[in-house]
C-alpha cells in the first residue's frame, strides 16, 4: 500500500485522532440527514462546522 504524504497539520490531526483525543459528534448522522434534506451537501456542512471552530464561533470540549 502506498504511504500517504501528510502535512504537519494533517499528521498532528491523525496522531490526535489515533490517540483518542477527539469525541464523536452526537447525532452526526441526523445532522447530515437534516442538511441533505435542506439541500446542503454534507461536505458543506462539515466545512462550515470546521470554519466556525477555527474562527472561534463554536467551541468543542474534549
Amino acid at each position: 500500500m502506498k504511504e500517504l504524504k501528510l502535512t504537519k497539520e494533517e499528521k498532528l490531526i491523525l496522531d490526535q485522532f489515533e490517540a483518542g483525543e477527539f469525541e464523536e459528534v452526537p447525532n452526526m448522522e441526523e445532522e447530515i440527514r437534516r442538511a441533505s434534506g435542506s439541500g446542503i451537501p454534507y461536505q458543506t456542512l462539515l466545512s462550515t462546522l470546521i470554519h466556525h471552530y477555527v474562527t472561534d464561533k463554536i467551541k468543542i470540549n474534549l
